[in-house]
């Protein structure tokens, strides 16, 4: 079945999450207006920290995803709207050529 799917060309589903997260990330960026603007870049400072994993925080997934340290380059690059769409369309061309070589690899 899985092969399947990505000999279709349908992106995985966490490729489709991703980019949808992107995108609403920058929406969110470019409307100061809203309050979850404000929201965006806030990190908990404070709290009891627990002994399993800690969950990843919105902005943590940003970075992953995005793979920009720096809160300032993100926001940088979430104001001009085209190298964000850009950038969004290469990650997932890239994770979906990578999809077709593991589809390469495994027949």
């Amino acid at each position: 079945m899985r092969t399947s799917i990505r000999i279709l060309n349908i992106p995985r589903t966490f490729v489709t999450v991703r980019a949808r997260r992107l995108r609403l990330a920058g929406h969110i960026q470019r409307h100061p207006e809203l309050t979850a603007h404000q929201l965006l870049f806030w990190e908990p400072d404070r709290g009891n920290r627990s002994r399993v994993r800690p969950q990843k925080t919105f902005l943590k997934q940003i970075r992953d995803d995005t793979g920009l340290a720096s809160d300032n380059e993100i926001k940088e690059v979430m104001q001009n709207r085209e190298l964000w769409q850009t950038d969004r369309q290469t990650d997932t061309e890239a994770a979906l050529s990578q999809d077709r070589t593991d589809v390469g690899q495994t027949a």
